[in-house]
């Protein structure tokens, strides 16, 4: 009929015989469709433990929200039980071993009571894991101690029951327990935090529950930790590796932390006690197996059973300290002829403010003051000088003029910045009109080298006169070396080589006129290259400063720069040795007259060798014509 066709017609495709795609995929949506209670459609409402004898059971109260499974305490590996039964109907068929290892009872939707029994094994202890958390638990047992069910109600993720002594059949068999590692983590700061971590070493598959004991005055922070009688219950699931929870200790000082390994139980102890920077820790009792972690000192104790380790923690003892810093000293003295100027620039930091008293020398006269470049009154006490220092970083300069000048021997004046500095620097300008001579001061300074190029300089001149070859004497060639020190050393080589090249020269006659010509162009080249050096020697003492190699702490010739690192309040008082620079004039001058008169004697001696065996040779003989012949006689054929 026409009202049948229009009732199938939702249900054939576009040909009229099968059911649409869209009508197959929402009929499969339905039927795969998870319930609305998912992923907790079962739950455990109640559980009671009992063990009586060699039987343990299990009574619980199961809501179903949908059809599903719910798993018997175990795994299976750990405990199977012998009977089950659902609302007193025995589970038979209904009961199945899934992939996470635990046996499943079939449920219908609804609420159910579930009575579970089977034999206690014969180990002195037995952990079974809750595959469902009961919501409430309890334990009626004899002869047993259950951990893992609290005296609230609640319950952990697992249960152990251990046989109480005297309570163990005789022959039973011993059961190897799992092994674990008890780490502590002493964190000894403004707080003392104890982080403690059990970490399974043993391959995984059974639940462990075990007892930590406390450290004495140790509180544990985490809720979820059940503690009884100073010990933390610890529950692993069959799969479960590590746990671990926070506890503190009350932070006194002076106080003794005692750690001990306990002996007979199923972990090892490991204590790391990481040390902050308000506490300081002092460990008797056992060498740690390292020392730092992460670039921090944190020692690590691995003890044997039965070993212990006493932890002292007192407070760093503070030192008195000031709370002003000298990070940079510098003083800059202009030393004249009748009056010496001198400048103190300092950059000072003070954590509060208060006065910086500074000791200037006697009769100094204080011409200019700034802190942070703005002029402060000047108000000097003899010769105190208080600064007014705020708190922060700030430059401080003070100048000011003493009478008194440059004689031979002059020391930097006495000065002190009030208290310990770093980083000191004594600067002496010395006047363009002073011959230095000597120095000294701080080992980081400038250094006068120009003596020992003079020592060496001397020793030379000794050993060149011990030949017979050149006409100079010992004294005339130590003067002529001190003449020639302040010209490069080459040069003064090049003045002492002459007079051997010289005297080599008379005793050496070459037969070939070309060797002969050209040893004396290179003769004539090296006594200009001699002489061009001996004026340049006389023009250097004449007409311009004297180098004496100053060297050492940036300093140069007129500018002598010391350094030392760290003073007392007194700055260092370098010394110097000087003569007005006419001195040097003078004598660079009688040197030069010196040698005036000396090369009267020693150009005839060079000449005379120099034209020894000849001036100069022709390159080329002259030609020489053959002789005439003579005239015929009259009575020869010729003469006819």
């Amino acid at each position: 009929s026409a009202q049948d066709d229009e009732t199938k017609a939702p249900l054939r495709s576009d040909s009229g015989l099968l059911p649409s795609t869209e009508l197959l995929q929402e009929l499969r949506e339905r039927l795969t469709r998870p319930p609305a209670c998912a992923p907790h459609c079962i739950a455990t409402a109640n559980l009671r433990l009992i063990a009586l004898g060699f039987e343990l059971r299990f009574e619980a109260e199961v809501h179903a929200g949908a059809l599903g499974a719910w798993p018997i305490p175990g795994p299976a590996e750990s405990w199977v039980p012998r009977f089950v039964s659902i609302d007193g109907v025995p589970a038979e068929g209904q009961i199945a071993r899934l992939a996470d290892g635990f046996l499943h009872v079939r449920m219908a939707p609804g609420i159910h009571r579930i009575a579970i029994a089977g034999p206690l094994p014969t180990q002195d202890s037995l952990t079974l894991q809750f595959g469902e958390k009961p919501r409430r638990a309890s334990a009626s047992a004899q002869g047993w101690q259950v951990d893992g069910i609290r005296d609230d109600g609640s319950a952990d993720d697992s249960v152990q029951l251990s046989r109480k002594l005297g309570a163990a059949a005789a022959g039973a068999a011993v059961g190897y327990e799992p092994w674990l590692e008890v780490t502590r983590v002493l964190d000894i700061g403004v707080s003392w935090n104890v982080e403690t971590i059990v970490r399974r070493v043993s391959p995984p598959g059974a639940p462990v529950v075990v007892k930590v004991p406390l450290l004495k005055g140790m509180l544990v922070t985490d809720a979820e930790r059940q503690v009884k009688d100073g010990e933390v219950l610890v529950a692993l699931g069959r799969d479960q590796m590590e746990a671990r929870w926070s506890a503190t200790l009350p932070p006194v000082e002076a106080a003794t932390v005692e750690l001990k390994a306990p002996e007979g139980k199923p972990w090892s102890e490991v204590w790391v006690v990481a040390c902050g920077l308000v506490w300081q820790c002092e460990a008797q009792g056992l060498a740690p197996v390292s020392r730092l972690r992460d670039g921090r000192m944190t020692p690590e104790f691995r003890p044997w059973p039965g070993e212990s380790l006493s932890l002292a923690f007192r407070r760093p003892k503070g030192l008195e300290g000031r709370s002003m810093t000298l990070d940079r000293v510098s003083l800059r003295l202009v030393p004249g002829t009748r009056l010496q100027d001198a400048t103190l620039d300092m950059k000072v930091r003070a954590s509060r403010g208060g006065p910086l008293v500074l000791t200037l020398p006697d009769g100094a006269e204080v011409q200019e003051l700034k802190v942070r470049g703005v002029d402060r009154p000047i108000r000097p006490e003899g010769n105190k000088l208080t600064l007014s220092i705020e708190p922060g970083e700030q430059p401080v300069k003070v100048a000011w003029r003493t009478t008194g000048g440059l004689g031979i021997g002059y020391r930097a004046p006495a000065v002190d910045v009030g208290g310990p500095a770093v980083n000191a620097h004594v600067s002496v300008l010395m006047p363009e009109d002073r011959w230095l001579l000597y120095v000294r001061g701080p080992s980081w300074g400038p250094a006068v080298l120009f003596w020992g190029t003079l020592l060496f300089v001397v020793f030379v001149s000794i050993v060149l006169s011990r030949t017979p070859l050149t006409p100079l004497t010992t004294a005339q060639w130590v003067l002529l070396g001190l003449g020639l020190t302040q010209i490069p050393l080459g040069g003064g080589a090049i003045v002492a080589g002459w007079f051997f090249v010289v005297a080599w020269r008379r005793d050496r006659v070459f037969e070939r006129a070309v060797l002969h010509d050209l040893l004396q162009i290179a003769l004539v080249a090296w006594t200009l290259v001699a002489m061009g050096c001996l004026y340049g020697a006389v023009l250097q003492g004449l007409a311009a400063d004297p180098d004496m190699q100053v060297a050492g702490g940036g300093s140069i010739g007129t500018q002598l720069q010391w350094y030392q690192d760290r003073v007392d309040g007194a700055l260092p008082r370098p010394w110097v040795l000087s003569v007005p620079l006419w001195v040097y004039r003078l004598t660079m001058l009688a040197w030069s007259l010196w040698l005036a008169f000396r090369l009267r004697r020693w150009l005839p001696w060079g000449w005379g060798s120099f034209t020894s065996g000849g001036l100069w040779r022709p390159l080329r003989r002259p030609k020489v014509e053959p002789p005439a012949e003579p005239p015929p006689a009259a009575d020869s054929p010729a003469a006819g």
